[in-house]
């Protein structure tokens, strides 16, 4: 018999936080019972579960299985720069019945309400990130060699934003900067 959603608590329990990222374990309680389904760690900036779920119920989306299961495998994995397809591949090795078409509506519901950023590197796939809160400091390298996708945010652009903004009587929204080059791994001989 299943246990009814109102008594099941799913929750992230913090172990420790070290200023960029969080240890955490993931706990589900049922009356009378703790258990530990798993650990995990992910940057400070990620929201948790329980904040997805709200945000998605404010706006009165409903939080199916399927989106639970899509959600976990965004969070599990929000140290990457994942693609529609990517984000499929990982939820059916565990749930081989959510299609792709449910994933890509769950990417997009999320990217409307600003949950996720869609970026693109230049390699034909929409691919998608947590939207931090202020993403205008956040820049992308990007190694053309394997592909890997490093995140840096020292923003070394604001000075000449404001003197482009001033110079141009143009206020500047956001802006985006991707950096192409060898990972340092792709620049080892051998």
């Amino acid at each position: 018999m299943p246990i009814p959603p109102a008594l099941l608590k799913d929750y992230n329990e913090l172990i420790t936080n070290n200023f960029d990222w969080i240890y955490y374990r993931r706990v589900m309680e049922i009356p009378g019972r703790k258990v530990v389904s798993g650990w995990g760690v992910q940057p400070l900036h990620a929201p948790n579960f329980n904040t997805l779920c709200e945000r998605l119920q404010q706006k009165a989306y409903k939080i199916t299985p399927q989106r639970q299961v899509i959600l976990r495998a965004l969070l599990d994995n929000c140290d990457q720069h994942l693609s529609a397809d990517e984000v499929h591949a990982i939820v059916k090795e565990q749930h081989p019945e959510i299609g792709l078409a449910t994933v890509y509506r769950t990417l997009e519901i999320c990217a409307s309400l600003k949950i996720l950023h869609q970026i693109e590197f230049g390699d034909g796939c929409t691919r998608y990130e947590f939207a931090k809160g202020d993403a205008h400091r956040h820049h992308h390298l990007i190694c053309i060699t394997c592909g890997k996708v490093t995140e840096f945010d020292d923003d070394l652009l604001e000075t000449l934003e404001a003197w482009v903004s001033k110079k141009a009587g143009f206020k500047i929204a956001d802006h985006q900067l991707k950096l192409y080059g060898y990972c340092e791994d792709c620049q080892r001989p051998g």
